[in-house]
């Protein structure tokens, strides 16, 4: 496949915003609208179905969402705003591409939410395709792209307590700094 690409530097963390009110969410579209890529991760925990509440089935239960432009990071309390319908202005407009970094889960929770990505890209399948299964996670990308280690210690953590410790906050703001990147 020929050398790797040389090295080049992350860019510099843009402003962070924490968004848990309409009003925030409403700014926040308004900023997002502007640009032509957006990159989106979400995090969310297993949480049992109402309606499965007696099978013991788990469904994924949207808890946050992070959309990075150019110099800002957007991280979306989807617990606390349950209407998330002013973001089908960016997710659905098919002018702005919106990247994610596996897909498939993350699109199938912003769904349940309304949420349908129509113009996305999906940067593990491509690093999968071009490096093998191995070297298709993000903290791989960005170790062959930035030299950079990604902490991704709280991966697994109980993204649906309240109040997010800054340090979970800060987390959650860099995977989708980082896919931006």
């Amino acid at each position: 496949l020929g050398p790797t690409a040389p090295t080049s530097q992350l860019p510099p963390k843009g402003e962070r915003v924490w968004v848990d009110r309409k009003d925030q969410l409403l700014q926040a579209v308004d900023v997002l609208s502007m640009s032509q890529v957006v990159a989106i991760d979400a995090e969310f925990a297993q949480a049992r179905s109402r309606a499965q509440a007696t099978a013991g089935t788990m469904v994924p239960r949207l808890a946050l969402l992070q959309i990075a432009i150019d110099g800002h990071c957007f991280v979306i309390d989807a617990l606390r705003i349950q209407d998330l319908s002013p973001l089908v202005t960016v997710v659905g407009n098919p002018e702005i591409v919106v990247l994610l970094h596996g897909a498939g889960g993350d699109m199938r929770v912003m769904a349940e939410r309304g949420l349908n990505v129509v113009h996305y890209y999906d940067l593990e399948a491509t690093s999968r395709s071009i490096f093998g299964q191995h070297e298709s996670s993000l903290a791989a990308m960005l170790q062959r792209a930035f030299h950079m280690r990604l902490d991704k210690s709280l991966q697994r953590t109980d993204w649906t307590r309240r109040p997010l410790p800054p340090a979970m906050v800060a987390y959650a703001a860099r995977d989708a700094e980082v896919t931006l990147a």
